[in-house]
C-alpha cells in the first residue's frame, strides 16, 4: 500500500519508553537491595542502579558483576516479547553467564545455562536466622553461629568428619520451636556438609511446618544438607516419630536432635571424638529438654530395634534406649555435660503431651513418664 511506504513494520516499531521502564522495574524487582545465599558462590548482595542494572557484590563488598535485561523487542506480530534476565559474573579467573529461570520467585531465584540448573539464590533464610538468633538471646541461650555463618558466606567448608553423621529430628505441631532451633542447626552443620546431613520428619503437623520448611530452608535442601520427609500421623508418639526420622538416615552415626534443641558450634566434632574413643552411646544431657540428645552407631540402632513403640507416647523413651545399648556391651556410655553443646528451648509438661492421645486415665506428662519407667523395667 503506497500510504504505508516508509512506515516501520510492527516488529520494528519502537516500544514506549514508559513501557520499557515498567518492564525493567518488574523484571529486576526481586534483586532490589537484597542479601542472598548462593548454593555455589556463598554470600552475595545485589543493588539496583538508576540505569536498571543490578550490581552484584560479594559479602565483603567486592564487585563481582551485574544482572541485566536482554531480548526486549516486538514479535513479528507487533507484540512485546517477554525479555530474559541474564547474569554476568567474574570471580577470580572464572566467568559465569547464566539466564534467570521463569520459575524464580520473590526471595528465591534460579539460574540456568545450556538447559541445566547452575545455581539457586535464597534471600529468605537470613530473615529466619535473624529471628532464631534473637529468640536465643531472649531465652538466655547462646546461638554460636559466627564460624558457621562465615563458612556459608565464603562458600567454605572444614575437612570431612571421620564419620558421616545424621542429625535426626521428628516434629509435630511444634513450629514455634523448630523455627528457632533448626536455622541454627543448619548453620552449625554447614561447614561439614559433605559428611553431615540433617533429616527432619514432619509427622502430620497442621501448623504450617512443612510449608515453612520448604520455603525458608529450601537452600539447605538444594545443597543436600537438609532432607525433609512427611508422615501422615494423627497424633504424636515420640518413639514412632524418632524411629521414622532415624530409619531414613544412612550415615554412620545417628544423633537424635529434638525440635527444640540447639546443638552448638562444636557438636559434630565432639560426637566423632567420642566414638573414636570407643563410645557406644553418647548422651548430651545438661538441663531441661536435652535428655533425648543421644548419639549411637546406625548398626547398633538397628540391632536394638530403635525406640520402643509399644510404650506410651511420651516419657522415658530416651532412658530406655540408652540402657538397651549399654546392655549390648559394645562400648561405654558417655554422658557429656558441656553447656555449649546442651541447650534447648524449654517447654512445659503440658506442651510435651498436647499432641498425644491420652489413655488409661493419664492427664499429665509426669504420670506417663512414671508408667513408662515401670513398663521398661
Amino acid at each position: 500500500c503506497p500510504l504505508l511506504d516508509g512506515m516501520p513494520s510492527p516488529s520494528e516499531a519502537p516500544i514506549d519508553p514508559l513501557v520499557v521502564t515498567a518492564i525493567k522495574n518488574a523484571a529486576l524487582k526481586p534483586f532490589n537491595n537484597k542479601k542472598w545465599i548462593s548454593g555455589r558462590l556463598g554470600g552475595l548482595k545485589t543493588r539496583t542502579t538508576t540505569e536498571h542494572v543490578v550490581q552484584v557484590f560479594g559479602y565483603s563488598g567486592n564487585f563481582l558483576g551485574s544482572i541485566q535485561l536482554a531480548g526486549l523487542r516486538r514479535s513479528s506480530r507487533g507484540k512485546i516479547r517477554q525479555p530474559f534476565v541474564y547474569l554476568h559474573l567474574k570471580i577470580d579467573t572464572v566467568t559465569y553467564h547464566w539466564v534467570l529461570s521463569r520459575q524464580s520467585e520473590e526471595g528465591r531465584v534460579l539460574w540456568w545455562s545450556d538447559s541445566q540448573l547452575e545455581d539457586a539464590w535464597d534471600a529468605d533464610f537470613q530473615e529466619i536466622l535473624r529471628q532464631a538468633v534473637k529468640s536465643c538471646y531472649e531465652h538466655n541461650l547462646v546461638p554460636q553461629i559466627e564460624d558457621g555463618w562465615k563458612m556459608i558466606v565464603e562458600n567454605g567448608r572444614k575437612p570431612n568428619l571421620p564419620f558421616t553423621v545424621a542429625l535426626c529430628t521428628a516434629t509435630m505441631n511444634r513450629l514455634w520451636q523448630l523455627k528457632n532451633a533448626l536455622p541454627l542447626t543448619l548453620v552449625h552443620a554447614y561447614p561439614f556438609k559433605d559428611s553431615c546431613r540433617v533429616h527432619v520428619v514432619d509427622m502430620g503437623s497442621t501448623d504450617g511446618t512443612l510449608e515453612w520448611l520448604l520455603r525458608y530452608c529450601r537452600w539447605a535442601i538444594e545443597i543436600g544438607l537438609l532432607r525433609v520427609y512427611r508422615a501422615e500421623e494423627k497424633a504424636w508418639h515420640a518413639c514412632i516419630g524418632k524411629n521414622t526420622a532415624h530409619i531414613q538416615a544412612k550415615e554412620d552415626i545417628l544423633v537424635n536432635v529434638d525440635g527444640d534443641n540447639l546443638i552448638g558450634a562444636g557438636f559434630l566434632e565432639d560426637v566423632c571424638k567420642r566414638f573414636q574413643d570407643g563410645c557406644a552411646v553418647a548422651q548430651y544431657e545438661l538441663g531441661g529438654g536435652t535428655c533425648g540428645r543421644i548419639a549411637l552407631r546406625r548398626e547398633v540402632f538397628i540391632e536394638i530395634g530403635g525406640y520402643d513403640e509399644d510404650a506410651f507416647p511420651m516419657g522415658a523413651q530416651d532412658t530406655d534406649l540408652v540402657l538397651r545399648v549399654k546392655m549390648l556391651g559394645k562400648g561405654h556410655h558417655k554422658k557429656v555435660k558441656e553447656p555449649s553443646l546442651s541447650q534447648a528451648i524449654l517447654n512445659s509438661q503440658e506442651q510435651k503431651i498436647e499432641n498425644c492421645v491420652l489413655q488409661d486415665g493419664i492427664q499429665k506428662w509426669s504420670q506417663m513418664n512414671a508408667k513408662k519407667l515401670c513398663h521398661f523395667q
